[in-house]
Formats: C-alpha cells, sequence, structure tokens
C-alpha cells in the first residue's frame, strides 16, 4: 500500500513540473512579442521623428541621430556649445528637414588689425573674409588697399593668441584723361606702372604732364591730353568671378561662401564726334577699372558617404532579383565602374550613367549619392524599355550600351 502511494505521488510530481515548465515557456514567450512589438513600435516612432544631423566643428565632423526640431536642440544634444561671436548656419532657431542636415560652426577667434602700421583694432570675429573682419572692426578698406594675415611676432604684444593683418594704403592719384576727371588708387610705385595697371594706353600724339618713370605719392595730379579731341565718359559695373573650391573632406550638399563677390566699376572714355550740336559717331579711346571686382570664393562639399554592405547588398535593397546580379554587375562595372558619383559625357550620371542624372529623381531626392536609388531607377528603366534586367544585358552585349 505504501508502495503505492509514493507511485502516486511521484506521478503528480511529474505532471505538476511539466506544468510549470509549460506555463513558464507560455510567459516567457507572451513576454517576448510583447517586448519585440514594444521594440517595432519604438523603433517606428524613431524612424518616423529622428533626423540625421552631420556637424562640422572646425576641424571636427560629428554625425547624430536626433529628435530635435531646431539646429540649436540638435547642438544641445550633440553636446556642441557655441559662443556668442561664433557662427552657425544654418541659423540656431532655423528648423531641420526630415532628410539629412549638415550643420557648419564658425569659431569666433581674436583679430588685430594693423593699419599703416599705426592704428591698431581688435576685434573677436568667426569671419574669414578679411573685407569682413575690417568692416566689424570700422576699419574700411578701399580699392587697392592690401590686407594680408601676417604671424604673430610677439604673444604679449598682440594682447594673447589671435590672428594679425596688416594694411597697407593704395595712394591716391588725381587723374584728368582726356578732359574727363578720375581718381585713382595704386600700390604702383611710377607712373608707368600706374598706368599699365589701369590699362591706360596712350596714343602717339598723347601728351602727359608728368614723365612716366615720375614716382607715385599720395594725392598727386596728372593730366593726360589729346588735342582736338571731344570726350565723354560713362560708369559701368565690372562683374566678380565666383570661385569653387572642392573640400574632399566635407559631405556632398555642403556650401559655403568663404569670401562674397562683389562688382566693380570701370570708366569707359569715349571719343565723339559733333556736327551741329549732335553727337554723330562715338569711338572708345580708354577704359579704366576704378575699383576692382572681389571675387565671390565659394567652398562645396564632395565626400560621399555610401550604405554598408556589398555591391550584392545595394542590388538586393534596390529589390533585384538575385537571379539578375550578374547582369546587373556586367553593365555597371562596364558603365561606372560601381561610382556612384561617376559623371559621363552629356552629363550622364552615376551607377547607370543616366542621361541627364536629374532624371533618377523621380525615383528619390537623394539620386545623387545613394547608389539604392540609382539602381532602383536603373530596374524600372530596364523593365520599362527591355522587359526586365536580361533584355538590357542582351542589348548591352551586342550594342555596348543600353
Amino acid at each position: 500500500m505504501m508502495f503505492k502511494l509514493r507511485g502516486v505521488i511521484s506521478v503528480m510530481r511529474r505532471i505538476h513540473t511539466r506544468w510549470l515548465v509549460l506555463a513558464l515557456v507560455m510567459t516567457i514567450a507572451l513576454v517576448s512579442a510583447s517586448f519585440t512589438g514594444l521594440v517595432r513600435a519604438t523603433n517606428d516612432r524613431v524612424d518616423s521623428s529622428s533626423r540625421l544631423v552631420t556637424i562640422y566643428d572646425h576641424e571636427l565632423e560629428k554625425t547624430i541621430i536626433t529628435k530635435s526640431r531646431t539646429v540649436k536642440q540638435a547642438l544641445a544634444d550633440a553636446k556642441i556649445r557655441v559662443g556668442r561671436h561664433d557662427q552657425v548656419s544654418p541659423s540656431l532657431s532655423s528648423q531641420l528637414s526630415r532628410d539629412s542636415n549638415i550643420i557648419n560652426i564658425k569659431r569666433a577667434r581674436p583679430v588685430t588689425i594693423v593699419d599703416e602700421k599705426s592704428v591698431r583694432t581688435r576685434v573677436m570675429t568667426a569671419e574669414t573674409d578679411i573685407n569682413k573682419v575690417s568692416e566689424q572692426a570700422g576699419v574700411k578698406l578701399k580699392s587697392h588697399d592690401i590686407a594680408q594675415t601676417t604671424p604673430i611676432d610677439s604673444f604679449l604684444d598682440s594682447g594673447g593668441i589671435g590672428q594679425v593683418v596688416e594694411i597697407t594704403r593704395a595712394k591716391t592719384v588725381n587723374l584728368r584723361l582726356y578732359g574727363q576727371r578720375l581718381t585713382l588708387r595704386t600700390q604702383q610705385k611710377t607712373i608707368a606702372g600706374m598706368l599699365k595697371e589701369a590699362n591706360i594706353k596712350l596714343g602717339a600724339s598723347d601728351t602727359m604732364s608728368l614723365p612716366q618713370q615720375t614716382g607715385v605719392s599720395d594725392g598727386m595730379d596728372l593730366q593726360v591730353w589729346r588735342n582736338g579731341v571731344q570726350t565723354v565718359d560713362q560708369v559701368e559695373a565690372v562683374p566678380f568671378e565666383t570661385k569653387v573650391i572642392e573640400d574632399a573632406g566635407k559631405k556632398l550638399g555642403y556650401h559655403e561662401v568663404q569670401t562674397a563677390g562683389h562688382p566693380g566699376k570701370k570708366t569707359v572714355i569715349y571719343q565723339v564726334n559733333m556736327q551741329n550740336g549732335v553727337e554723330v559717331a562715338r569711338q572708345k579711346i580708354s577704359e579704366v577699372v576704378t575699383e576692382a571686382p572681389i571675387a565671390q570664393v565659394e567652398i562645396k562639399g564632395t565626400k560621399v558617404e555610401l550604405p554598408p554592405g556589398s555591391h550584392t547588398d545595394w542590388m538586393a535593397m534596390a529589390g533585384i532579383a538575385e537571379s539578375d546580379y550578374g547582369a546587373v554587375n556586367y553593365i555597371i562595372s562596364h558603365e561606372s565602374g560601381w561610382r556612384v558619383t561617376a559623371k559621363g559625357m552629356g552629363g550622364a550620371y552615376g551607377l547607370p550613367q543616366a542621361l541627364p542624372g536629374s532624371k533618377m529623381g523621380s525615383v528619390g531626392a537623394d539620386w545623387a549619392t545613394n547608389p539604392i536609388t540609382q539602381l532602383r531607377w536603373f530596374k524600372q528603366y530596364c523593365d520599362r524599355r527591355y522587359g526586365g534586367i536580361q533584355g538590357a544585358y542582351a542589348h548591352w552585349l551586342k550594342y555596348h550600351s543600353y
């Protein structure tokens, strides 16, 4: 009897243990499912509300994913502080876009301006354009003045670590050219050098009040005349040129105007023929640039950050069938060598050498830098024109294009 009782107890214990294990497994499964759902929901919220922000702070580059809405909030999220003299572009109050964002910070530093080696002005500025630095310091630069940065010879004399800008003022010459009064500014040593700089070419019958080898002095008067000639002058604008510096250390889409352009001025002198008090003809005899234009200098980023993975991964993410990988690899290798920013003749661009490249914008706004977007467009194009990638591949083998 005792033996049978023990057997029953043993069986009941095994049954009880199995139920406990089953209950535990079910509990873990439910918790796991709930957790997975929570994570997915959380990820969905992150994907829909987060912004990608790249910050350039002097030589530091930092990329963050943030839920901030403004530039100021994003910098706080990145634990980057800015001072009141620092420059932030876009401004701190600017809204972040849902796509990738680029923030550029220019740090202020002390600048000492030495005007003609006597007057010293100190200013705290983030500007890199010397004209703007001088303007902030209340020092006006005129045409042909030379402003250049120089090393600091004395730490104490400079008032601390900073930058020194030395200004060499141009000399002013009062010129009467064929009856027209002009004011020229120059760094040239002689009148001959000044005339050459101003592109003033004297005729065989022209007369000058001073010899050409006379030294230039500030405020001097000079006359050039042509006997028996009547002249008129006209002030015209001189357009500025734009110089673009491509910076491979900055992301594609980065843009900074390092030096703002400004048009110059020139005085054009015409020899006129009059009949009965009416002008019947005119001929340009001289053209003098009285205010040189300032070239605009722009910095543009060219660095492309590609998504992780191999070419095969890109094709998979673009929705290309595995059976087409070989054909795609053959075409893209021959078209662009798998270079996302490859530029071809006539404006062809990207992995598939779309012509023009902008047509890939129908698939995504990031068509210029995203290989997956380019491959998606490539697939759509092949499907539409050749009935599929294999059709495009057969065409390429026969005609070496698609």
